[in-house]
């Protein structure tokens, strides 16, 4: 079982999963209602805008996931992708019910509005993967599936938190719901910044135990046990 230590930092590491279900929550709900009732866009355009975040997952997540391998500052390796970016895309959330308020209903003001949800989907996308990476380089293997779901249950919670508080709210005061999950958001980062040094609670310390944790696509394909393939492939598309 993880000791009481390790069980209090998978629970601070939660926040940022409750943050992130609970933003997405909003996003899932609330987005196409601006869409199509401000803009009076069309649902195959609205269902392109929405896919935003699968289609940039695909690419940004792996992609982030190698680089944050190989990184190592003093803040660690998953902590400074994961202090910058979520917070700017808090920031570009809040923002988001603002633009057609502030620039009216107008193609240029539909634009921004897009180009707003793009950068804030680049922001989630590139936090998203140092956050799920870090329960396991904190967690030894044997006791990864108890913290898995502490993981899990901080997530659910964050979607409860926005369809019964948050979202009720953003029915009302768009504005308002929206600043509010952006601000759970800062903060869980913060909370994670503060609860977790990676120098002192990361297993994987040293360059030379980085690189023989490394994973590439090279060692996966080399595998002759090709179940793993199969496991991962089968992740890809459940998450499709």
């Amino acid at each position: 079982m993880i000791n009481n230590f390790k069980f209090l930092k998978i629970v601070l590491l939660g926040f940022g999963f409750l943050s992130i279900s609970l933003l997405w929550s909003l996003y899932n709900t609330d987005i196409p209602v601006i869409l199509q009732k401000s803009y009076k866009i069309s649902s195959f355009a609205v269902g392109w805008i929405m896919n935003l975040d699968n289609i940039l997952a695909l690419f940004l997540i792996p992609l982030i996931g190698a680089l944050s391998d190989r990184t190592w500052t003093k803040l660690g390796k998953r902590m400074p992708y994961i202090i910058t970016s979520l917070p700017l895309g808090a920031i570009f959330f809040s923002f988001i019910p603002w633009i057609p308020a502030l620039f009216g209903i107008n193609t240029s003001s539909l634009i921004l509005l897009i180009l707003v949800i793009l950068l804030m989907n680049i922001f989630q996308a590139i936090g998203r993967g140092p956050v799920i990476s870090l329960m396991p380089d904190l967690v030894p293997p044997e006791n990864r599936s108890p913290a898995n779901g502490i993981i899990n249950f901080m997530g659910g919670l964050g979607s409860l938190i926005a369809y019964f508080i948050v979202g009720k709210i953003s029915a009302v005061n768009r504005t308002l719901g929206f600043s509010i999950a952006g601000l759970i958001q800062i903060v869980s980062v913060w909370i994670i910044f503060l609860a977790i040094n990676e120098s002192k609670d990361s297993l994987v310390m040293t360059k030379v135990e980085r690189e023989n944790n490394e994973f590439s696509f090279k060692k996966l394909i080399n595998l002759k046990d090709k179940n793993l393939i199969f496991l991962l492939l089968a992740i890809y598309f459940l998450v499709l």
